[in-house]
């Protein structure tokens, strides 16, 4: 388990499935966005259990040019996947207080790669992550208050 504390904000939340050539691109601008703000992120990943069932763990320390490795293609986003159904992959930026979440895996045909997003932010980025993140996204976000957010989600 980890003591992770669930940071406060807006959280911008992905329709059930989006393509994960999309998921990709997202998830490479919301790197650079962190990059940007903060060019030597000491990052934390975490395997986020919490819609499976509740659990969070702390996995290992994460430099910005580990997760651009990451979220380079479909193919890295599928392999940094747990394994198990709504198991998460987090990432952490202590500094900006920017929490990612996301899933990949197979549609239910097991023809296309799909996958799910949400980022939390900052009252004092939300701004700018609209401006640089979501007006440029191929992705509808919903936006929540963060502590409704993870209320609504966590088993």
């Amino acid at each position: 388990m980890s003591d992770f504390q669930i940071p406060r904000g807006i959280t911008f939340i992905s329709p059930n499935e989006i393509e994960a050539a999309n998921l990709s691109t997202v998830l490479g601008n919301i790197a650079a966005f962190i990059q940007a703000r903060s060019p030597n992120a000491k990052l934390k990943r975490y395997d986020d259990w919490w819609e499976h069932d509740g659990l969070h763990f702390y996995r290992k320390p994460l430099s910005i040019n580990d997760l651009f490795a990451i979220v380079r293609t479909p193919k890295s986003l599928l392999e940094s996947m747990q394994g198990d159904f709504n198991v998460f992959v987090g990432i952490y930026s202590e500094e900006l207080s920017i929490y990612v979440r996301f899933y990949v895996n197979w549609n239910d045909d097991e023809t296309q790669l799909v996958g799910r997003i949400d980022v939390t932010v900052p009252v004092n980025l939300v701004d700018l992550f609209r401006e640089e993140i979501v007006s440029v996204s191929k992705t509808n976000f919903k936006e929540m208050d963060s502590y409704e957010y993870y209320k609504s989600i966590i088993c």
